[in-house]
């Protein structure tokens, strides 16, 4: 089973309230950290969720090097994944992801199954959610905290760095999953 069977049945079992809602956007391949990574699907509402997918076809290589990025960012994280993996995969993320088997029925249906419920992830960090906002959704956020003058026109760098004195982490948290919703021009699905 390839992993866009398995993405499509994750949007179609886990995910339909989702895209029935006004106030949550789902988006398929979200870059992370400036390009450095990418989920499958974000899940965003009030907070951030994320789903990585491991078919079959895949390896488990990078799954580290992304449960470290992913940590930082989302407040639940949920691994689909290939049977075949359960034993590593336990190992390998963190004890707050939730853990969901994918395989194949005997029709070709898809059968996720939940072996590990998820937690909430208490070691968000800031410094990464904020990496999230384009330039103008950063500058916009100064601007509601008051923020004015030439400090606007620096680099994106340097507004991600006031957006982190700015404002505390639940907030900083809340606006830029605001932004991520109601952002225009934006692929989802």
């Amino acid at each position: 089973m390839d992993e866009v069977k398995i993405r499509n049945a994750i949007h179609s079992k886990l995910l339909q309230h989702c895209h029935r809602s006004r106030k949550i956007r789902v988006i398929d391949e979200l870059g992370l950290n400036h390009g450095t990574a990418r989920i499958d699907v974000a899940v965003v509402k009030g907070t951030l969720c994320g789903i990585e997918i491991k078919s079959a076809k895949d390896n488990l290589s990078r799954l580290p090097s992304q449960a470290k990025i992913y940590s930082l960012i989302f407040r639940q994280m949920t691994l689909v994944f290939a049977e075949r993996f359960e034993n590593d995969v336990v190992q390998m993320v963190p004890t707050w992801w939730k853990l969901i088997t994918v395989s194949e029925g005997p029709r070709g249906g898809v059968h996720l199954n939940k072996i590990r419920t998820g937690k909430l992830n208490k070691n968000i960090d800031s410094a990464s959610i904020v990496k999230l906002l384009w330039r103008d959704e950063a500058i916009d956020l100064l601007r509601a905290s008051g923020t004015t003058g030439s400090c606007l026109r620096e680099s994106r760098f340097v507004l991600y760095d006031q957006l982190l004195e700015a404002f505390n982490c639940d907030v900083l948290h809340k606006s830029v999953c605001y932004k991520l919703r109601i952002r225009e021009n934006w692929r989802s699905r």
